[in-house]
Formats: structure tokens, C-alpha cells, sequence
């Protein structure tokens, strides 16, 4: 009962009695409209032998003959009778000789008339009538002519049998060849489904069979493996993530203990000052990261509050910040005003990122531009530092990169600051790349759409 209750609700089988249900109503209609045709034309063919006998007939009356009985061929499948102006029977055929007039029907003169009786004294049958009326010297004679439609009737029950025992028949082999069909057609996306359920967090290298054909099924096979190898890529980056944010939460924390531990076992009046400003760097550290990993949490949410944002602004108030330090010279008079459509706070984190980190690897000085390019905004923050080197120019970017010349791993920083400006550069729809600085050290380029929705 199970079995056929999950057969019954499957694909397959609605699919399968769907097509029947229309093939069956297909096959009634045309099989109504098949004996209607044929009962059309049967009685068409009736009319026209009758059309012909009633004229041959009228003719003979016109002429002043009037046969007495009148000869028709076969006694019981047809008849005639001529009828005088008084109403009067004045001829028959020979199987109904003596009978009243088969119809009260008075045709117009030279037209043929036809109809329908029942009953008649030759037996119990449908007959099919023609009349017509011939103008004499004595007056308007009328000309009936009749056949039996019992070969229309069997002819017809024929057809309606046949219909009856081969729609049937016919829907039974339809119903079982769709439900092979279609059965073959959905076994692909069964074996899809069977794969897919069996995946589990720890299979995500497993993939989907993919059919040969590049029909509705093959695409569905490439999108569910194409999704399965972003999973995998995002399971594997945010175990990576996991594990190093564990890291480098660890390490402050593991400061913090070491220098109390060691007060605790060794206590020097002299020493708590040095262990407080040891104690607050590694706090200081730790509150960095933390806000950072919440940034980088806030930004794969994917929550919007974009407006128009004017971005020569907030890189003069970013720059503004360096200058205060007085550590380095900040070159702004490349920057022209330019407006994108973002997030006003996430794209000052950029511009803050890109300048902290430009700050801590420049020599003496920190060269920022900004300036459009038709529906483009570009910005170019440089120092003359040491550079990046080429094979590291991708790593960088990456979360919590582990490499001795990335910039993202020096002293001071939190090892997510270019990461987090890279993931909200290009949620702004734009790209960030480092190459050469013209003042000797790094370039850090970052290009945005004015208007995401136009890009």
C-alpha cells in the first residue's frame, strides 16, 4: 500500500495519467465527431439514390405515364407512392400497395423534399423520404420516394462498437507505453535525486551524474554539480576561515594569560605597569579582529542600506586621519569628486583599509587619486613602501592569508583588512587589484560602477 501510495503521487504517474486522460478525451471527441460524419454521409448517400429515383419518377408523371406498381429495388428496403391532387394514392410499389400516404409533407413544385418516418406497414424500421411535386393537366401530382436506413444503422453500431472496444484498448497501450517512457525519461533525474540525497556535509566532492544530452535534465545535472562545487568551495573556505579566526583569537588571548601567569607566579611590584600596556595591546588586538570578523559577518548577509554616496568625501576624511598621525605625507591632489551608489559605511572601511595599510608599508609618503571613467569610479591609493610581490598579489586578499610578504599578515593589522575591503568591493560590483606603484611601492586599484543597477 506504501509502494503504490508513493507511485501514485510520483511524476511518472501523474504525467502518465495526464497523457492518457487527454488521449482519451481526444478519442471520444474524435470518435463522436467520426460517427457523426459517417451518419452524415450514409444519410447523404441515401438522399441521393432517393433524389434520383423521385426525379425519374416525376418525370414519368409528367409525361402522363404512371407505372401501377411501381418498380423500386427490393421490396423491403425501399418504396414509392404517387399521390393524385385529390390526396388520393393512384401508385405504390408493391410492398406497400393499398396503405395510406407515407407523409402529409406537400413539396414545392420542382423541389425535392426531404424527411424522415417511422413505422410504416412495411415493417418497424427508420425510412428516410424524398418528395417532390410535379404540375399535370389534372393538377399538382406529389412523387414519394423511400429507403430504409437499417445499413446506416449497422454500419453505424459497427463503428460505435469498434470505437467502444478500441479506445479502450488503445488508452491501456498509450498508459503503459507513457509510463515506460516517461519512466525512462525521469530515471536521470531519480539517479540525480538519489545522489543528492546521499551527499552529505563531509561528501561534497561528490557529484550528480551528468546525462549525455544537453537537454532540460542535462542542465538541471551541470547547475546541481556547479552548486555542489560552490559548496564544497564555501565549506572549504569557511573551514579554513573557522579554523584561522580560531587562531587568531587564540593568540592575544594565549598574551593576555602568559603575562598574568607569569606575574601570578613571579610577582614584581615594578612589573604591573609593563604587563598593563602588554595586557591592553593584546586586548586592543583582540577587539580589532572581532570587529572585523562581525564586518566580514555583516557583509555575507547580504543586507543593503545603499544610497547615493559621495566618495571624494569620505576619502578626504579617511585621509584627514593619516595626516593627524603625522607619521607619513598624504598626496591628495589627484582627488576629484566622484559619486557611486553603496553602502557609505562599508565603503569607508575600503578607503580606511586601503590607507592603514598603505600607512604601515610607506616609507614617507602615500599618494591617493580618484577620478571617473564614463560610468566608472576609480581609485588609486599608492605607496612607496617595498611592494608586493607578483606571485603574492592574489593571496592577499584572501582571509586571514598566510604568506611572510603579504601585506595582510603584518604587524599591527588583523589579517582581514584587505579581505574585508576586497568582499565589499565587489558586493559594490567592483574590482580591486595591486600592482606597481609609480612612487616606487604598491598600487591598490579599486574600480566601481556609478550605479550597480546600470552595471
Amino acid at each position: 500500500m506504501a509502494r503504490w501510495s508513493g507511485q501514485a503521487s510520483s511524476l511518472r504517474f501523474r504525467a502518465t495519467v495526464l497523457v492518457t486522460l487527454v488521449l482519451v478525451a481526444a478519442l471520444i471527441t474524435g470518435g463522436v465527431a467520426l460517427v457523426y460524419a459517417q451518419t452524415q454521409a450514409l444519410n447523404q448517400a441515401i438522399d441521393t439514390g432517393l433524389d434520383g429515383r423521385a426525379t425519374d419518377l416525376a418525370n414519368l408523371v409528367a409525361d402522363g405515364v404512371i407505372p401501377n406498381p411501381i418498380t423500386v429495388a427490393g421490396d423491403e428496403q425501399a418504396l414509392a407512392q404517387i399521390i393524385d391532387p385529390g390526396g388520393m394514392v393512384v401508385a405504390s410499389s408493391a410492398n406497400i400497395e393499398g396503405e395510406e400516404p407515407i407523409s402529409s409533407a406537400e413539396p414545392p413544385q420542382g423541389a425535392i423534399l426531404h424527411g424522415v418516418v417511422r413505422d410504416l406497414p412495411v415493417e418497424e424500421r427508420v425510412f428516410r423520404f424524398a418528395a417532390t411535386s410535379v404540375a399535370t393537366p389534372a393538377g399538382l401530382y406529389r412523387v414519394y420516394v423511400a429507403a430504409s436506413v437499417e445499413v446506416r444503422t449497422e454500419a453505424v453500431a459497427a463503428l460505435v462498437a469498434a470505437l467502444i472496444v478500441g479506445i479502450p484498448v488503445l488508452s491501456v497501450v498509450v498508459a503503459a507505453t507513457g509510463w515506460v517512457v516517461i519512466g525512462r525519461t525521469l530515471n536521470p533525474v531519480e539517479e540525480i535525486r538519489s545522489e543528492v540525497e546521499a551527499i552529505t556535509g563531509s561528501e561534497l566532492h561528490r557529484r550528480v551524474p551528468q546525462p549525455a544530452h544537453y537537454d532540460e535534465i542535462g542542465r538541471l545535472a551541470r547547475t546541481m554539480n556547479t552548486m555542489l562545487e560552490r559548496l564544497e568551495r564555501s565549506s572549504k573556505q569557511q573551514d579554513e576561515f573557522v579554523s584561522n579566526a580560531a587562531h587568531e583569537l587564540r593568540s592575544p588571548l594565549a598574551g593576555i594569560r602568559a603575562e598574568l601567569e607569569v606575574d601570578a607566579a613571579h610577582p614584581r611590584p615594578d612589573a604591573w605597569q609593563e604587563t598593563r600596556d602588554s595586557a591592553l595591546a593584546e586586548a586592543i588586538r583582540l577587539q580589532t579582529l572581532i570587529d572585523d570578523l562581525l564586518l566580514l559577518a555583516k557583509t555575507d548577509s547580504g543586507t543593503r542600506s545603499w544610497t547615493e554616496v559621495d566618495l571624494d568625501d569620505l576619502v578626504g576624511q579617511a585621509g584627514a586621519k593619516l595626516r593627524v598621525r603625522e607619521a607619513i605625507t598624504v598626496d591628495s591632489s589627484s582627488i576629484l569628486a566622484a559619486r557611486v551608489t553603496g553602502d557609505a559605511n562599508q565603503l569607508l572601511r575600503v578607503v580606511i583599509n586601503l590607507l592603514e595599510n598603505a600607512e604601515r608599508h610607506a616609507t614617507s609618503l602615500v599618494k591617493v587619486s580618484l577620478h571617473s571613467e564614463g560610468q566608472r569610479v576609480l581609485l588609486t591609493v599608492e605607496d612607496d613602501g617595498s611592494g608586493v610581490p607578483e606571485a603574492n598579489r592574489q593571496m592577499i586578499f584572501r582571509r586571514f592569508a598566510r604568506s611572510d610578504e603579504a601585506r595582510a599578515r603584518d604587524e599591527g593589522g588583523s589579517g582581514l583588512g584587505l579581505a574585508i575591503a576586497s568582499e565589499i568591493v565587489h558586493r559594490h560590483g567592483g574590482t580591486i587589484a595591486v600592482g606597481n606603484s609609480s612612487i616606487g611601492g604598491a598600487a591598490f586599484t579599486v574600480e566601481l560602477p556609478r550605479d550597480i543597477h546600470q552595471s
